[in-house]
């Protein structure tokens, strides 16, 4: 049984309606629903009120089935790669800021530091473009499920 038909059916059992599990969980009830169908997932603290909520244990809520597992696993990998994106976007951004400067005259990078900064500077936007690549699959993947 999938996620979502548990839900459905531990609410049911409970003779609570969409209605009531929204408010109780300070959502609406569209979202409630969506749950139920498994269009979307709640997140983390959401499952747990609604296992403390349903008087059933988080495991009986999500076993067997992997697709909430992936979305949880794929929303904290999501979080994980911030700091990276933001991290190589700034070393992007000193590099770029260093080659206008050495164009212009105003600061002067010998031919070997030049040579060393154009070297790392396209390793990290080479790195850039996959941590890039890298998110925009599993967003696709997380589309898909």
């Amino acid at each position: 049984m999938l996620f979502g038909e548990r839900l459905q059916q531990k609410r049911a059992d409970l003779g609570l309606t969409q209605q009531d599990t929204a408010d109780k969980m300070h959502v609406s009830r569209q979202t409630i629903s969506s749950w139920e169908r498994g269009n979307s997932y709640p997140d983390i603290n959401s499952l747990i009120k609604l296992s403390d909520y349903y008087q059933v244990s988080l495991d009986i809520l999500l076993k067997e089935d992997t697709a909430i597992q992936q979305y949880l696993d794929q929303k904290t990998i999501r979080r994980s790669l911030r700091p990276i994106l933001m991290t190589l976007l700034l070393i992007d951004i000193i590099y770029l800021a260093l080659l206008i400067l050495d164009k212009m005259n105003i600061v002067h990078l010998g031919n070997p530091a030049f040579i060393i900064l154009m070297i790392f500077g396209l390793l990290n936007v080479v790195a850039l473009f996959l941590v890039v690549a890298f998110h925009y699959k599993m967003n696709a993947s997380h589309k898909n499920t």
